[in-house]
């Protein structure tokens, strides 16, 4: 193996702060750095084969990295959907609860004024 084809197959450095969800994302976004052949021996033919190969490539790159962030988008938009119909459902719960706290406070209250006021206490 050259040298440059080692360097170009050298995974990229991770930071501490990065988190597993982003791994996905980070494997999207980072291709291997290919190496380009020098196109200063070639005829203008020649040059235009080679860029229309390296767009073509790079369009399918492009292609890729989108899809990919766009199922990535449609799953953080599935799980903020499913995160805020648990905040209504607890909302709900709490108003629930906080409307029976109010009634057995207000049970409490008038209990022993009940008990105080029947003859036989």
């Amino acid at each position: 193996m050259s040298f440059l084809a080692s360097i170009s197959s050298l995974p990229m450095p991770k930071h501490d702060d990065d988190s597993g969800s982003d791994d996905e994302v980070q494997n999207i976004l980072i291709y291997d750095r290919s190496t380009a052949p020098s196109n200063a021996s070639m005829d203008s033919q020649e040059r235009v084969d080679v860029l229309n190969k390296t767009i073509d490539e790079l369009r399918k790159k492009l292609s890729d990295t989108e899809k990919g962030l766009n199922r990535k988008v449609n799953d953080l938009e599935l799980e903020l959907e499913e995160a805020q119909e648990k905040l209504e459902e607890l909302k709900t719960e709490l108003v629930a609860a906080r409307k029976e706290e109010k009634e057995l406070k207000s049970k409490e209250v008038c209990s022993p004024l009940v008990s105080s006021a029947s003859p036989l206490g």
